[in-house]
């Protein structure tokens, strides 16, 4: 009250503050209540001693405006009345918020700062001291006065908002007092400093200079951030070790910030580092191991080819086409090196071409593969009487198989490279902390069609080897590509799931170990055999050595590109078929049936025989087969078809014992009446004179072999002597060579004279490869006038004699020739036949 009036009198005696005007004032006491600040004010709005709403009954000088009241509440009732007359109203000690908002207190001003900035100033005084359990909120506010400082109402009517900060300590007599040891100074301060706090002069409750420390939750390190509890208040937080990836490079840190791409956090997560980069290079140990298999790998082929063509005219070399082997281990040397092409940093031209070079090296040594084994198939089944596949047996149809098959892996590349281009990518998703270098393959649906069709390729080269592999083996190749194959599809088959598995230099690694594996597949299965034989075993390599067969009759021999140097004293068994087909033809049978072993000699007898008889207009009622081992079982079934077929005649073509079974089973199910034409193998045997079956076998008629062994043809050998053939320089040079001589005169030795005499293997077989030559060229007539010489596919003059089987004197069956058959014959009659000479099963008639 006191300065109150003592401001009023200042004003009023200074002229220059208010001119003309002298204030008065009039107090009313609230006595600290509601009820009270209420009357006070409509008191003095009705101007008398009682209360009139809406009138003013003063006869003095006007109101000018309010002071009071100095609470908060009692401000706010008195505000609210005040200001529907917009009389100003003045508190020196109201420092609620609230009071600031104009829309509500239009006319309230006070002489005391907003408890807002207080709130302000005290919880940046707790944050000056790191103090973090407290919960304090401020505003701020500014105003001028008469010693000098700037004094004004901000737009919500608040004065300056400068505080003192006291800390009350002890004095030396013991006693408590308050010292100023900073201020705050909301939006007034010169330097820009709000809070201004000399820490050095503060004493706290211990006695201490330090600082006491006030916080919910400990401070969270570099590398972890804050974490805010549910429920509880915001600095009451736990610490989590920021995420994968990210940093915290200060103390409580909010949130934790991303490293860039080509970077990652260090252990402790408080600092971003370079990332390493991985790919399969050639300084790591699993690279330059990669590297050195391949170049290595690489020179096996080279090595193999060299022998090769070292020893490209022996037998197993000439015998599994030449050129082809040369192709596919040029391939193969490929194959290893484009392995090179996925070690290393991933260049783009690299990532361009590494698989596609893969997939067309890999396309082209697999269609060597798969040309080889159609080879095979063909040049066995070309030699079938009237096969189409004769004039398929050049080496043009091997090329047209490569050419299609590259083209097709071709245009899938091609297509690949326009369209979805391999390119570099670094890949910093599959490993943490690592930029995996890769290439990205641009389409991996064009990735596993290359290596799909390479997959296609192998499994029908595999499928035909398989079906082959039980012709002839000594120049059969069917069985070695049949386990490269299953090798090479097993390495694939593996890959697919390893190489999906495996993450990033790994993937790459996978790829490279499939490559050199496939191709040491194909290495080992077929060419190491070979160079085992070519090196190791040179008596093995003896095909080429000339050879005559006295009693091996199956068709195939006759194939000159697979069997260059053999000969046989007997001739083919296609030529027998031939001649029983016309057999047939010539007792008008159109309606027989045919059985035939189980084995290589039945089975190609019985399909050349099948064909010339259809060619030859006859119809065939049955072909059976004598399953080996299980005659017992068998001569029932074919009894009973024999039986059912209602045919008269029946071709046996068969060598054992398993005839007579047959004929006995016959005997059982009373099947008589049948005429049996029989091969040259039981034409001729005594087991048709065994006396149980006599009576079902009388009549039979078969071809006999003309010759087993060709006359002379001994002594025509014994007369090659370089003593009697002096002008035969190749005769004499090989003489001196076997006998290390030169210029002797020759004694009369024959060529069969040193075979022999000597013992020496090797000797031996140098001796028959020089003795192919004369072979070849042999022609002579026997004293009997009978020709002597091998056609171009080494077979003898196709010479067979007519049996039939009929009474002797003595009461049992005997054969007796009745005729011949020559395809040789001067006069074109091939059959020859004395069929009175014949006894028939049943008459005389045929």
């Amino acid at each position: 009250m006191q300065a109150l009036i003592f401001a009023v009198e200042e004003i009023n005696s200074d002229p220059e503050l208010l001119p003309n005007i002298t204030l008065g004032f009039q107090t009313f006491d609230t006595c600290n209540n509601v009820r009270g600040a209420a009357q006070g004010t409509l008191l003095m709005l009705s101007g008398g001693n009682e209360i009139v709403p809406n009138y003013n009954c003063h006869l003095g000088a006007p109101l000018v405006g309010i002071i009071g009241e100095s609470g908060s509440t009692r401000s706010i009732l008195m505000a609210q009345i005040l200001g529907l007359y917009r009389y100003p109203q003045i508190s020196y000690f109201a420092s609620s918020p609230i009071l600031s908002d104009r829309n509500l207190f239009s006319s309230f001003f006070r002489t005391i700062p907003s408890d807002e900035f207080q709130m302000r100033g005290l919880a940046q005084l707790v944050s000056h001291f790191g103090w973090t359990w407290l919960l304090h909120h401020i505003k701020n506010v500014n105003f001028s006065i008469k010693d000098g400082s700037h004094v004004f109402f901000d737009a919500k009517g608040n004065p300056p908002v400068i505080y003192d900060i006291v800390n009350w300590r002890l004095r030396a007599k013991g006693t408590l007092e308050q010292a100023v040891i900073g201020n705050y100074s909301y939006l007034n301060s010169l330097d820009g400093k709000i809070l201004n706090i000399d820490g050095a002069q503060m004493t706290w409750n211990n006695g201490d200079t330090q600082v006491p420390l006030s916080k919910c939750s400990p401070s969270c390190p570099s590398g972890f951030r804050k974490v805010i509890v549910p429920g509880k208040p915001p600095f009451c937080y736990e610490c989590a070790r920021c995420p994968q990836g990210q940093i915290s490079n200060q103390t409580d840190a909010v949130e934790c910030q991303l490293c860039s791409w080509d970077m990652w956090p260090n252990l402790q997560q408080d600092r971003c580092l370079p990332r390493p980069t991985e790919f399969l290079s050639y300084g790591d140990p699993l690279g330059y191991s990669l590297a050195a298999i391949s170049i290595f790998s690489s020179s096996i082929p080279l090595n193999i080819l060299g022998v090769f063509i070292h020893f490209k005219k022996t037998p197993i070399v000439r015998a599994n086409n030449y050129s082809l082997s040369c192709l596919l281990l040029l391939s193969l040397f490929l194959c290893f090196l484009c392995s090179l092409g996925f070690i290393g940093y991933p260049q783009p031209e690299k990532c361009l071409l590494r698989q596609v070079a893969f997939g067309m090296v890999f396309a082209l040594c697999i269609s060597c593969v798969l040309a080889k084994t159609i080879t095979v198939v063909i040049a066995f089944n070309a030699t079938k009487p009237g096969s189409r596949l004769r004039k398929w047996t050049g080496v043009k149809v091997s090329y047209c198989v490569i050419g299609f098959c590259i083209f097709i892996q071709l245009f899938v590349c091609v297509i690949w490279l326009i369209f979805f281009p391999p390119v570099p990518e670094h890949d910093t998703d599959t490993k943490p902390g690592v930029i995996i270098v890769n290439c990205n393959e641009g389409s991996p649906t064009a990735f596993w069609c290359m290596l799909g069709y390479l997959g296609l390729l192998a499994s029908i080269s595999f499928i035909v080897a398989f079906l082959a592999r039980r012709l002839p083996d000594s120049f059969n190749e069917a069985k070695l590509i049949t386990f490269s194959m299953l090798a090479f599809l097993s390495v694939w088959v593996s890959f697919i799931p390893a190489y999906l598995s495996a993450r990033g230099m790994y993937t790459v690694a996978m790829e490279v170990f499939a490559i050199l594996s496939s191709s040491w597949a194909v290495v080992g299965c077929i060419f190491v055999p070979k160079c085992y034989i070519i090196l190791f075993r040179p008596n093995m390599n003896s095909r080429e050595h000339f050879k005559i067969s006295y009693f091996a009759t199956n068709p195939i021999l006759s194939d000159r590109n697979l069997f260059p140097s053999f000969f046989r004293t007997i001739p083919s068994d296609e030529f027998q078929m031939r001649g029983l087909a016309q057999l047939i033809s010539y007792f008008g049978w159109t309606w027989v049936g045919l059985v035939a072993n189980d084995n290589d000699y039945g089975q190609y007898g019985l399909q050349i025989l099948m064909q010339e008889i259809i060619n030859g207009g006859g119809c065939v009622a049955f072909a059976e087969k004598i399953l080996t081992g299980r005659p017992n079982m068998n001569a029932p079934y074919l009894a009973h078809v024999i039986k059912m077929s209602n045919v008269k005649v029946v071709v046996m073509i068969t060598s054992n014992t398993y005839f007579v079974e047959l004929m006995e089973e016959m005997l059982r199910q009373n099947v008589t009446g049948i005429t049996w034409i029989v091969s040259e193998a039981l034409s001729t045997s005594n087991l048709l004179s065994k006396e149980s079956i006599k009576s079902i076998v009388l009549g039979t008629v078969g071809f006999a072999i003309h010759r087993g062994k060709i006359p002379q043809f001994t002594e025509h050998l014994r007369s090659l002597s370089p003593s009697k053939n002096l002008n035969d320089l190749f005769l004499r040079e090989y003489w001196e060579q076997i006998f290390s001589c030169k210029g002797v005169t020759f004694q009369p030795i024959s060529v069969i004279d040193f075979i022999d005499y000597t013992d020496n293997t090797s000797a031996v077989c140098g001796l028959t490869f020089q003795l192919l030559h004369y072979v070849n060229n042999v022609r002579f007539k026997t004293t009997d006038g009978s020709q002597v010489f091998f056609d171009a596919k080494g077979n003898p003059p196709p010479i067979y004699d007519i049996v039939s089987w009929r009474p002797s004197t003595k009461g049992t069956l005997e054969p007796a020739m009745v005729g011949f058959y020559d395809l040789n014959s001067p006069d074109g009659d091939t059959l020859t036949i004395d069929t009175t000479g014949i006894t028939w099963n049943s008459n005389t008639q045929v």
